[in-house]
């Protein structure tokens, strides 16, 4: 039978085990994902292609004219923002991503980053850090003193495999939990669907709701201007959830305590250096931003390379 020809631009050099995999049942060609060009002529001579869930441009055919000669394309990642939105729905060319598998909830990365990001921004530890490396001990104490999270109450918007992850979390430190999830039904939780209930009582709000186009900008000046607690935001969702100006405006007009962000809005065309947020947070210490590492463990990457794998073998016999 001959193998399946597959171009791999995503990460796989720590992954060795995998590729091995790779190379024992498919025909695979490596290539850094930063090589569009030299992607662009190899997708001609492929059957598939799994692609780098974080690529520098979009998965387009504009911007790769020769996708069009492939039958897949395997994303080791839940979302598929990264991917045009005019390929996946007017081509034949299937996508697979490893949300389609149930062995995605053995993965915790981005649900204990997201909770560690919560923690960093809350306790103000990038700042003490900045502070001791600038030479300071107790002195600077009145900017550090920050809150307890026991008895406060975390809002999760969006209950899926990481919003029931940070429920646990949040149960741990003996936090009071309100879920908003519209397509998630429960008897046990008698406070979900209803968005007012966060927007009054939350200390904290998760954003854990995946990227569609009717959730676009679901967060903005509208939902920000009803918050009673002055809450801490924290999005490693997709940036495309936020609005971003709104949630400069919150921070500016002190509506919100503080944002921790690990995504930022179209990633693929990101100019880093004139982004809004991320000139904001250079100067104040409310916007904590990282650069989209959340599932960006050994563990998650191998779990993420094992499903991309069996989800190609499956649609592929």
């Amino acid at each position: 039978m001959t193998k399946l020809k597959i171009l791999v631009s995503a990460p796989i050099k720590h992954l060795e085990t995998k590729r091995k995999i790779l190379n024992k049942n498919f025909k695979c060609k490596y290539i850094n994902h930063n090589h569009h060009n030299k992607i662009n002529l190899l997708l001609k001579k492929s059957d598939g292609w799994i692609c780098s869930p974080s690529p520098k441009k979009l998965i387009s055919l504009e911007n790769y004219p020769n996708i069009k000669f492939i039958k897949f394309i395997a994303t080791p990642s839940t979302g598929t923002t990264h991917i045009s939105n005019k390929l996946i729905k007017n081509t034949s060319i299937k996508i697979l991503s490893i949300s389609m598998d149930k062995k995605i909830k053995t993965i915790k990365a981005s649900s204990e980053y997201t909770f560690s990001l919560a923690l960093t921004l809350i306790k103000k530890i990038n700042l003490a850090r900045k502070y001791v490396n600038l030479g300071y001990w107790r002195e600077k104490e009145t900017h550090l003193r920050s809150n307890e999270l026991f008895n406060k109450t975390a809002g999760i918007i969006g209950y899926g495999r990481i919003g029931k992850n940070l429920n646990t979390y949040a149960k741990a430190f003996g936090m009071n939990t309100i879920i908003y999830d519209p397509k998630f039904k429960n008897n046990n939780f008698n406070k979900i669907n209803n968005i007012k209930l966060i927007q009054d009582n939350c200390h904290i709000i998760f954003i854990c709701i995946n990227f569609t186009f009717n959730n676009l900008n679901f967060i903005n000046k509208n939902f920000f201007s009803k918050l009673k607690k002055r809450p801490f935001i924290i999005n490693t969702s997709r940036g495309e959830v936020v609005n971003e100006a709104d949630l400069l405006y919150a921070l500016k007009s002190k509506l919100i305590s503080g944002a921790g962000l690990d995504i930022l809005k179209n990633e693929q065309n990101l100019d880093i250096n004139n982004n809004k947020l991320v000139k904001y947070s250079k100067k104040n210490q409310n916007l904590l931003i990282t650069p989209h590492i959340a599932g960006l463990t050994f563990e998650s990457e191998y779990k993420a390379m094992s499903i991309t794998i069996e989800l190609i073998k499956k649609f592929y016999k």
